[in-house]
């Protein structure tokens, strides 16, 4: 199961946010097991970086972003993709970017806590429980 994983997400589990670590953790860790294709965008990855740095420090931030790296493939973003974005119907630019990524690499689903963010994108968004869910019988 190819996966994009919305920052929000990969949020949740970097900054210990509690009420949606749980879930967040979960899937991280079937990503990091093989149990499902866990790709990111790669403004994700910079974003994490900037804003754990903000919340801690430059150590704390490249722990988070080389973990990152070990748990997610990167889906590279690139000028026609940026293009997609802003002409897409989904009005939060970020989640353009996150959905246009998606359907890039042909991902079954975006892992996100913002599903209505995502209504009109090409791929079905769904919560990390929603997503664990659906892998286990």
């Amino acid at each position: 199961m190819k996966i994009l994983v919305d920052i929000n997400v990969v949020l949740d589990v970097v900054l210990a946010r509690r009420e949606w670590l749980m879930e967040s953790a979960r899937l991280m860790d079937a990503a990091e097991k093989g149990v499902i294709n866990g790709y990111v965008a790669g403004h994700t990855v910079t974003t994490v970086y900037y804003l754990v740095q903000r919340a801690g420090s430059r150590t704390t931030a490249g722990k988070a972003v080389r973990d990152l790296l070990r748990v997610f493939d990167v889906v590279a973003v690139e000028r026609q993709d940026l293009i997609e974005a802003v002409a897409s119907k989904i009005t939060d630019f970020e989640d353009a970017v996150q959905a246009v990524c998606a359907a890039k690499i042909g991902a079954e689903a975006i892992a996100t806590r913002d599903v209505k963010g995502f209504r009109t994108a090409a791929v079905p968004a769904q919560t990390p429980g929603a997503i664990l869910a659906r892998m286990t019988p």
